[in-house]
């Protein structure tokens, strides 16, 4: 590989660069080829970098650990892209630091036990199509005004700017919005994300908290992400090279999080949701408590 630069030929070692060098500079190529009418294939909101070149049966047989790792450079680059945004306008004295990619893989594999490698081959299993975004989110609390800013700061790359309704966010404590644990002395909290909603869990928010707590019996590990998870869930696919401005946006995106408890406005009841609209724009909105919902179930 070669980049001209003012005339002169450079040569580059692909092998020898970053993950996250990888990630933007095959972004960087992608959106180029955009403008120019060339369209590049993706693959589980992620560009296909390496799949490319491989049969896809093999892929699907990869042990599912190694596959993870193999796409870690854009989990990696999705957690530093929340703090990023965590961090502005912050304190320096607060300031969020960045672990390294060797801490991060240190905890995901202390974190990624055989239970839940069983439970997403099976999955797998049952659903060829089904696919897990890992997302590594700082394992920090996060107050509703911070978490704002952060789903605002990704909306400024979007065609369109983040709605929150922000009367309904601000009632939840910093525990319940970020869902980390930063006692266990970890610097980053781990879950799998699904790219499809689980229909076994749908239905009103009392009906699908049931139905998660029979499937945690089982399970124990299966989770909501929070609100702060979701967003590092949206940095992270952008990480990838999804661009978000399709039909699928709101399915690959949508989580309603009726594990927060039910908040009164009015003379109507509501937890909240998130996702990605089919415009491009990222919405933290109000979820009717009696209306029925969707679920996007993560290992967690």
């Amino acid at each position: 590989m070669e980049v001209n630069i003012d005339g002169t030929i450079y040569p580059i070692d692909p092998d020898a660069q970053t993950d996250e060098w990888l990630v933007a500079s095959a972004n960087e190529i992608a959106q180029t080829a955009r403008r120019r009418g060339i369209e590049l294939s993706a693959y589980g909101g992620e560009l296909v970098l390496s799949e490319a070149a491989k049969d896809r049966e093999t892929l699907s047989v990869r042990p599912i650990k190694e596959l993870l790792l193999s796409r870690f450079g854009v989990t990696a680059t999705g957690y530093k892209s929340v703090i990023d945004s965590l961090n502005k306008d912050r304190d320096p004295r607060d300031r969020i630091t960045k672990a390294s990619r060797e801490r991060l893989i240190s905890e995901f594999e202390g974190w990624f036990t055989e239970d839940k490698e069983q439970y997403i081959g099976e999955a797998k299993k049952a659903d060829p199509s089904l696919d897990f975004t890992l997302v590594a989110t700082p394992n920090r609390l996060v107050d509703s005004g911070s978490l704002v800013k952060a789903a605002k700061d990704f909306g400024e790359n979007q065609p369109y700017g983040t709605i929150v309704w922000e009367e309904l966010e601000s009632r939840y404590t910093a525990e319940q919005v970020s869902g980390t644990d930063p006692d266990n002395g970890k610097v980053a909290i781990f879950s799998l994300i699904p790219n499809k909603t689980t229909l076994k869990i749908d239905g009103t928010v009392e009906e699908q908290r049931e139905k998660l707590e029979k499937l945690k019996l089982e399970h124990p590990f299966l989770k909501i992400p929070s609100l702060l998870e979701a967003i590092s869930f949206w940095q992270t696919l952008r990480a990838g090279g999804a661009k978000f401005i399709n039909d699928s946006s709101h399915e690959r995106t949508y989580i309603s999080h009726f594990d927060l408890p039910n908040q009164v406005i009015g003379e109507w009841e509501y937890t909240i949701q998130s996702f990605i609209d089919i415009q491009g724009g990222a919405v933290i909105y109000t979820a009717s408590t009696n209306y029925g919902h969707l679920a996007r179930i993560a290992v967690g």
